[in-house]
């Protein structure tokens, strides 16, 4: 009768545990916690902006009401973390940004200085405001969008109103538009050579002899 007793207290203190963890609110896993990642997979789902050979993310911590600075670390493949309030992180971005405004003009002209060339952003840019882009420069921009995986008639045709000037020609994303209208490809029976404001259908032998 005494080890029943005590078998039955013994499992009364049990289940009294078991009931008592399972009230209790699970610890939420730290930032550090997380499941290791590679560098290949940061890349692919863009889960961080690079800057020099960090990765950096930023999360908002309502609980805390502070800022989650994390940076990625290539040795445990796991992302580390600094806490920032949020007026230090406004205060942080926003010299970051003056620093990087300073470092894009300088770098521009440093690139101008050693290859004695513009880049092709710049020649991009140039050729959005409508002024006149030729020779060797206008060949560069040229393959710089068609590596983009723009139609190469489209990028040729646009490129001829880069060459003649006067023309504002912008990409946005994939799309080349020419003072405001975008240039496209249509097949209808045979290929076309287009314009910002008309057609005109590319003329072959039998259309020439009638």
């Amino acid at each position: 009768m005494k080890d029943r007793g005590l078998l039955m207290l013994a499992l009364g203190g049990l289940l009294a545990t078991v009931y008592f963890l399972s009230k209790r609110r699970p610890t939420p896993p730290s930032y550090e916690e997380s499941p290791p990642i590679s560098e290949e997979e940061i890349n692919e789902l863009g889960l961080a902006m690079k800057m020099g050979k960090k990765y950096w993310r930023c999360k908002w911590d309502y609980e805390h009401n502070v800022y989650i600075i994390q940076y990625y670390d290539r040795k445990t493949g796991r992302w580390k973390t600094r806490r920032v309030t949020k007026r230090q992180a406004e205060r942080a971005a926003r010299i970051a940004g003056q620093i990087w405004r300073a470092l894009e003009s300088v770098g521009k002209k440093l690139w101008e200085l050693v290859f004695g060339e513009k880049s092709e952003e710049e020649l991009e840019r140039e050729a959005c405001e409508g002024k006149k882009i030729a020779g060797e420069d206008a060949n560069r921009l040229a393959s710089y969008w068609i590596n983009m995986q723009i139609d190469s008639d489209i990028v040729f045709n646009a490129i001829g109103f880069v060459k003649k000037g006067g023309h504002r020609v912008c990409r946005v994303d994939r799309t080349i538009y020419v003072d405001g209208t975008p240039l496209s490809r249509a097949i209808i029976g045979s290929s076309e050579y287009i314009t910002s404001t008309f057609r005109l259908p590319r003329l072959t032998v039998a259309s020439k002899n009638a």
